[in-house]
């Protein structure tokens, strides 16, 4: 058998050629793709999502086209099927695929039958034609190429020829009409609304216009424009482009005008749901005058548009006075203004109206929450606000899509003009019910005023677009008692008389809220929600009083290192500020809806700047903070509108800074924020943290002056108030410890790693972004809540990375691990900060075991059984818990406190409660102590160091460890003999609660003024000298 016939099994008694006749023509037929054999999730069936007609040479009423050919889905299988629509007779087959294929006819299109199999070039047998309505082209794989074509020839029909006509692209009704390059001067471009239907494109983007331009601005001339302007539009993913426009009344269409490179069809309606074809292909300007065509909708489709940077298309008919209203510039449409003159200027008894705003649901595609330009507070739209002007550069609407701004005035208000700096048009609704709105006027643009006033209770301003700079809008009217009343600077005076009175209050009070009992234990008492989102129940999973044991397997060996009880390590300092803050609002009524307001928080804004940089509160608007350059009031309003349910928080934290914080503090404190909160949404969180952390730091050190005990007055016999005074020291520096062990274990060596490799990107957004993995990954491994709050719906991982399990992990975990680095960057650890790429090794970044998904994802993967990533994230936890090990946390603790910094106030008088720790263990303790005083008890001579396991029962006493450890003998303690009773523990458990027979022994004794010998000598005469 030669070659020839071996390509042709099933065709081998026909006489096969290479070439097909030229009488014979391209059969064109109606062509669909079968399910394709792919194993992917992409919805198509073809390479790219592309049509099936890009395997034809020959299209309906097109010539030969030149497209890019096609493949099947993933480059595997392709089934083509076309319906002819009735018998032809197929002689050849053309093709420039390098995949073998076969051929199937059919005659009712479910019985077929074989004609062919491995072909893989050009073949003709116009001797012996094959009859058949249904044809079926097959390729079993298609790897490899890039695109290609495949088309059966056959002897020409009447059906066929009249498909193939070329020689005109009218349809339908136009099909006789004669064409012309050129539009009539008489006709003019039909203006209506447009909206972009749903492409054919391959991914799952919402835009249905490339680059996510308006659909607008395919047109030459938009409502009220000039001609031109735009820079066109294309198909999302250069695909399919369907655009519809509704006319709003019934127009005569005579052409279109267009500058694209792609053919595309014109489709009429009358109803939205018949549309006829009246021209197709076409791929120029073309007039069908003096035919028209009447249609109230119309359609303009593009099957494709690639290699185009923008293109323009407009339907061209004859004027109507409808038409001449949307052209002309400034249209009234309806309403009491729809014969008035207007003036480029205000009226000089006009003033700004003022009312409370709120923005309505933007018209767009993407998955924001916010209705306005990176969710700023509506009312940064207006020139004046309550309590005076607004200090900001004006607003945009979301993704410089559509703006909605409804206004409230709460009485009937008289409308003089408008007044703004937008370069886009808008439109002016007014009404008195808040149900039936009036159009005042649309496609404005500037100031403009009238002379008659319109009088209105509620007010609406809608922009369709918003691109470019952000900008002001305000509507201007008459003056009211009331509207003078709203512009007043004294309009909150009641609310910061409150509010000084609360904070003279809170630093007056003697105690009271200092000596207030805290409650650690989160299952009885739970501080306000720190993340307001849907995960708020698993970070409250996740960081609840759970045992050892119901953590993963895989994390309870580094969990079982933690000496502290578990309370401490459940427990951050952020849920006990929130809460102080929270006393205040319940203190003062109306406090936290007033401070919600925007123009209060403008005032406090505009005090601190003031009062920061020493200048007056009118040259505020134009202070920019000296750090970033920003316009600081602009930022503050900012983050204000970004917060939600903080907002209250945030504005009490900086009537705090007001009142208790030096200028210098101010000016560094608002240079945080300001390059915050110009940043992302985790950016923004952490501002809130400054903010907050310090107007707590305000209060606890000015307070700690007037109101905390001296160190001398503490009662070394009451246990209850040693350990009191204990837990207020810890709960400072335990959360001290945990954000230096935090920067030990993962910050800095996370950072060192990217800095190693020069990746200053990575390295230098940690802080933002990488650091939301790490803390949901620690609460959720093992509950431990760390002093910052991750945002669990972070997207962005840039600063993550497996660094542990680099190449130099373990010699970077050397320097990092010595005590005198504990909590330094990593540019301060010489060897760290030289270490090279080569000598890190390289890792694969942002990666562990797998897709990270949100941070709230990737804690939850954790809380799951063993899995290779537990496993390795089990590295992480135990080099996060050797800092809390005895031997660590013990040394450190009492190394750092001791020194009583007179800087730090909570640390003031640790020396006395070690005393009195010291004081309670010799009369509780198994031991005999022989040592004078705490000092001599705690340190070592032997090692020149201190003693942890001493100092871990000490801090047992005051509640900070969670178990005692049994001590070796040396000098200042005498062991008792030991019992015969083996059984009986050295050390026996100790009731710390005590008896309240002792206590009520111990309190007559100390009342009756008698020595400390004797009352030790009655307690254990009492038999309760063990309780």
């Amino acid at each position: 058998m030669t070659s020839e016939e071996k390509k042709h099994i099933m065709l081998e008694a026909r006489n096969i050629n290479n070439s097909i006749p030229t009488a014979h023509i391209a059969l064109i037929g109606k062509m669909k793709t079968l399910r394709a054999d792919c194993r992917c999730r992409h919805h198509h069936k073809s390479g790219w999502g592309r049509p099936p007609e890009f395997l034809s040479y020959v299209q309906d009423s097109v010539g030969e086209v030149k497209t890019v050919g096609l493949t099947g889905c993933c480059y595997k299988v392709l089934d083509i099927s076309t319906d002819y629509g009735e018998c032809v007779d197929i002689t050849g087959v053309r093709t420039d695929g390098p995949k073998k294929f076969s051929i199937f006819v059919s005659n009712d299109g479910k019985s077929w039958k074989q004609v062919s199999s491995k072909l893989q070039s050009t073949a003709a047998w116009p001797s012996t034609p094959i009859s058949a309505r249904y044809s079926r082209l097959i390729w079993e794989q298609t790897k490899g190429s890039r695109g290609f074509h495949c088309q059966l020839y056959g002897l020409p029909t009447k059906a066929q020829l009249n498909r193939r006509q070329i020689s005109r692209c009218l349809k339908g009704p136009l099909a006789a009409s004669p064409a012309s390059k050129s539009i009539p001067t008489t006709c003019v471009p039909l203006i209506g609304t447009m909206r972009s239907l749903r492409t054919s494109c391959g991914h799952k983007r919402g835009p249905l216009t490339g680059w996510r331009k308006p659909v607008e601005l395919l047109s030459y001339q938009v409502k009220g424009e000039s001609e031109g302007g735009s820079d066109g539009v294309v198909g999302c993913c250069f695909g399919v482009l369907d655009v519809e426009s509704e006319y709003g009344e019934k127009v005569e269409i005579v052409g279109v005008r267009t500058d694209s490179p792609n053919e595309f069809a014109i489709l009429v309606s009358n109803d939205r749901k018949t549309w006829t074809t009246i021209a197709s292909n076409v791929k120029h300007t073309i007039s069908w005058s003096p035919t028209a065509v009447p249609a109230r909708y119309s359609r303009l489709v593009w099957e494709e548009t690639p290699g185009t940077n923008g293109f323009h298309c407009q339907l061209y008919g004859l004027d109507t006075p409808k038409q001449k209203r949307l052209r002309r510039p400034n249209n009234i449409s309806e309403g009491p203004l729809i014969h008035a003159e207007f003036k480029p200027t205000l009226p000089p008894n006009a003033v700004a109206l003022i009312g409370s705003m709120r923005s309505l649901r933007a018209q767009c595609n993407c998955n924001h929450t916010h209705s306005t330009g990176w969710g700023k507070p509506i009312a940064l739209i207006s020139y004046v606000s309550e309590g005076g002007p607004v200090f900001s550069e004006g607003i945009l609407g979301c993704c410089y899509r559509v703006l909605d701004v409804f206004t409230d005035y709460g009485e009937e208000v008289s409308i003089l003009g408008v007044r703004t700096d937008s370069t886009k048009r808008f439109s002016l609704f007014v009404s008195q019910d808040n149900k039936h709105w009036t159009t005042l006027a649309t496609n404005l643009r500037g100031t403009i005023s009238w002379d008659s006033p319109v009088t209105a209770v509620y007010s609406r301003l809608v922009w369709q677009e918003t691109r470019g700079k952000p900008f002001h809008c305000q509507l201007y009217g008459l003056d009211t008692p009331t509207q003078k009343k709203l512009r007043s600077p004294d309009i909150y005076s009641d609310v910061f008389d409150a509010a000084e009175k609360l904070i003279r209050g809170k630093m007056s009070r003697r105690g009271q809220v200092t000596e207030r009992k805290q409650n650690l234990n989160p299952n009885e008492s739970r501080p306000p929600p720190l993340v307001r989102m849907t995960s708020e129940e698993k970070m409250e999973r996740w960081t609840e009083d759970r045992e050892i044991k119901s953590l993963c397997p895989d994390f309870q060996p580094a969990a079982s290192k933690i000496c502290l009880r578990r309370e401490w390590i459940t427990h951050a300092k952020i849920a006990k500020i929130l809460e102080f803050f929270g006393e205040d609002f319940e203190s003062c009524g109306q406090l936290r809806d007033s401070l919600k307001k925007l123009g209060v928080f403008t005032v406090i804004g505009r005090k601190l700047v003031a009062k920061g940089y020493s200048i007056r509160e009118d040259q505020v608007r134009r202070q920019r903070c000296l750090m970033t350059g920003h316009l600081l009031m602009e930022q503050l309003c900012s983050i204000f509108g970004f917060l939600k349910w903080r907002k209250a928080y945030l504005a009490l934290a900086l009537l705090y800074w007001l009142h208790l914080a030096d200028p210098d503090s101010i000016i560094v404190k608002l240079g945080e924020i300001s390059d915050r909160a110009a940043r992302c949404a985790s950016a923004r969180r952490l501002a809130f943290d400054v903010a907050i952390k310090f107007a707590h730091s305000l209060v606890t050190k000015k307070r700690s002056q007037t109101t905390e005990k001296k160190a001398d007055e503490l009662e070394l016999v009451n246990l209850e108030s040693v350990k009191s005074k204990c837990r207020k020291i810890f709960e400072e520096y335990i959360d001290l410890h945990k954000h230096h062990a935090y920067k030990s274990a993962i910050e800095e060596p996370c950072r060192a790693y990217f800095n190693a490799h020069h990746n200053h990107c990575h390295r230098d957004h940690f802080d933002v972004h990488g650091f939301n993995w790490y803390l949901a990954g620690t609460s959720a491994a093992i509950g431990m809540k760390l002093p910052l709050v991750p945002y669990l719906h972070d997207s962005c991982n840039m600063g993550f990375s497996a660094y542990w399990h680099a190449k130099g992990g373990d010699e970077m975990w050397k320097e990092f691990k010595k005590a005198e680095n504990f909590g330094k960057r990593f540019e301060a650890i010489y060897k760290v900060k030289t270490m090279s790429g080569g000598r890190m090794g390289r890792n694969e970044e942002c990666r562990l075991e797998g897709n990270m998904g949100l941070p709230l994802q990737f804690g939850q993967t954790l809380t799951r059984d063993s899995t290779s990533r537990t496993r390795k994230w089990a590295v992480y936890m135990d080099r996060l818990c050797y800092f809390f090990t005895r031997e660590f946390f013990c040394q450190k603790a009492i190394s750092i406190l001791i020194q009583e910094n007179s800087e730090d106030p909570t640390r003031m008088g640790f020396r006395k409660v070690l005393e009195g720790l010291f004081y309670h263990y010799k009369n509780l303790s198994a031991e005999d102590v022989e040592a004078e005083n705490v000092l001599e008890f705690i340190y070592d001579d032997e090692k020149c160091v201190y003693d942890t396991d001493r100092i871990n029962n000490l801090l047992f006493i005051g509640g900070i460890t969670k178990e005692q450890v049994e001590l070796p003998k040396r000098r200042g303690i005498k062991n008792k003999p030991e019992q015969k009773d083996e059984t009986t523990p050295k050390l026996p458990k100790i009731d710390f609660k005590g008896s309240q027979k002792l206590l009520d022994l111990v309190t007559k004794k100390v009342a009756s003024g008698a020595p400390q010998s004797e009352i030790f000598r009655s307690c254990r005469a009492s038999g309760l000298g063990n309780s």
